[in-house]
């Protein structure tokens, strides 16, 4: 038995589309998790990697845009 649309254009049951569409991505990441994740090792262990490899690549992401900054951008510390 269908149930018809709620009065506010959600979906069936109140859920709207972005709660789909976020629980989808929810579910995927869950999956990678899983499947990153190695016997033996806690989910505490590979999120603490997982988020070390972020912050390193965030740290570089950032030094690569300050090396290919001009000077003139740059400003003096005793400025500061």
């Amino acid at each position: 038995m269908d149930l018809p649309p709620s009065a506010d254009g959600e979906g069936q049951l109140g859920v709207g589309k972005s709660t789909l569409a976020f629980s989808g991505i929810f579910a995927l990441a869950l999956t990678q998790l899983h499947n990153a994740k190695e016997a033996g090792r806690t989910y505490d262990d590979l999120l603490l990697e997982m988020l070390q490899i972020y912050n390193r690549k965030k740290l570089m992401d950032r030094m690569e845009k300050i090396e290919t900054m001009s000077t003139k951008d740059l400003v003096d510390i005793d400025d500061l």
